[in-house]
């Protein structure tokens, strides 16, 4: 263009400014965690598409216009993350902090100084924006213990929440000490329940299910009846597991005399968004359970699903809601009104599994599969592989459109995603919100 400049992604003074920030960061910073809009801030202008869809565009590599600046700052790429657009620089030559043997007050003051100008520093005044909090300390533990005896911490507010906990325990004749995130299902004189818990679990299984990378390098292990399980991978907390009295814990472990507070810190960072996507507004119960499987024969009208229920586990009983069932209801009413007795509720495939709810308009088929995700991202994952199988499967009866039903509106990531599924693979794939207000697609 004439009188102007095209701005050259090769220039190999482009990306000198991250290399300029990071190597004005203090030594004793060995790793530095940025969005990619930060980035783009620091360097000046947005990023390319590239660096958002592929992860080889943060390659460590020796030449091009990227890599040789954060190598020159003494850094390499150690973790991307495409979904969350997350990009975890780290010191090439760390500055090495000694492992040493610390009590629990004197590990806990450190932290709380340690933590100011990072993440996990800013967890007081998270709290105090999003939950009806007056006031609370600046840190993020309490200074001083409550009891000299005691083993353990958790963060200021923590009982009732997804806490971050540090501490010592004992596994056989060994004493090592553990920091991490943990959900405590001890009802107490302040918690007499652990209601307020419960769905804050299902929305830590949500994360997992949306980020299943967040957690690499991260153990997990609860007690229940007084016995400590085994450490095993993070998974999700089934829902055996929730009943009052258990205690469930994701983190790592160090030895008892060789505490690394860095690490603490480093991984405390890291787990801020997992906290604040738990504690976060927002949620809803259960899924319902999965029917029995039969084989496909086209069946109009709803088939009656329980809407509510109660069950018992030990030590309580937790009233749970059956959004799913709601939602199927609340669909089938809606296509009803619009498509008369061509519409069916929960009508079998060809494999025996079952459509939530099914439209038939002369020999065409529409298929609508609700999922109850806190995103639509989420919704969409599962509901995908599901909705080509019914329509797909050797033997199925095909099907003109398919439709993922959520609650949680289309945003622009989830829209350019199902647009892309659209185009290259010709899938006739839509997603639509569910108003439980008006009881309509929207």
């Amino acid at each position: 263009m004439k009188g102007s400049a095209m701005p050259n992604s090769r220039d190999p003074k482009k990306y000198k400014p991250l290399q300029d920030y990071l190597a004005a960061l203090p030594l004793s910073t060995n790793d530095k965690k940025l969005s990619f809009d930060e980035v783009a801030y620091i360097v000046g202008e947005a990023l390319p598409a590239s660096a958002t869809e592929h992860r080889e565009w943060w390659a460590n590599q020796e030449g091009g216009s990227r890599a040789p600046h954060w190598r020159a700052a003494g850094f390499k790429v150690d973790y991307v993350d495409l979904q969350r657009q997350i990009v975890r620089f780290k010191r090439i030559v760390a500055v090495k902090e000694q492992p040493r043997e610390l009590s629990l007050l004197e590990t806990v003051t450190e932290v709380n100084e340690r933590a100011k100008g990072r993440p996990f520093g800013g967890l007081p005044e998270w709290r105090k924006r999003h939950k009806p909090i007056r006031s609370l300390p600046a840190k993020p533990f309490y200074s001083t213990l409550k009891k000299e005896d005691r083993q353990y911490v958790f963060h200021v507010g923590g009982q009732s929440e997804l806490q971050f906990n540090l501490g010592f325990e004992d596994i056989g004749d060994d004493t090592i000490f553990r920091h991490g995130v943990a959900f405590s299902l001890q009802t107490t004189r302040d918690l007499q329940t652990i209601d307020p818990l419960v769905p804050k679990i299902r929305r830590f299984n949500e994360y997992l299910s949306l980020y299943p990378e967040a957690f690499a390098g991260f153990e997990m292990w609860h007690w229940s009846a007084g016995e400590r399980s085994n450490n095993y991978p993070v998974a999700a907390i089934p829902d055996s597991r929730v009943n009052a009295g258990v205690f469930i814990f994701i983190g790592r472990l160090q030895p008892a005399n060789a505490i690394h507070v860095g690490m603490i810190l480093d991984d405390f960072d890291f787990l801020v968004p997992v906290y604040e996507f738990v504690e976060g507004p927002a949620d809803f119960p259960a899924q319902a359970p999965e029917s029995d499987r039969k084989g496909f024969v086209w069946s109009p009208g709803n088939k009656a699903r329980v809407l509510a229920t109660t069950f018992e586990r030990p030590a309580q009983t937790v009233e749970k809601t059956l959004r799913h069932n709601q939602l199927q209801a609340a669909l089938f009413e809606h296509l009803k009104s619009l498509y008369g007795n061509g519409v069916s509720g929960e009508q079998i495939t060809a494999d025996g599994t079952y459509v939530d709810v099914a439209v038939r308009q002369s020999d065409e088929y529409s298929y609508y599969e609700i999922k109850t995700g806190l995103s639509a991202q989420s919704c969409i994952r599962e509901a995908l592989g599901q909705l080509l199988e019914y329509s797909h499967w050797p033997g199925a009866q095909p099907a003109a459109r398919l439709f993922i039903i959520g609650e949680p509106a289309l945003d622009d990531n989830a829209r350019n995603y199902l647009e892309t599924l659209q185009k290259r693979y010709s899938l006739p794939l839509e997603y639509r919100q569910l108003d439980m207000g008006s009881g309509r697609l929207v």
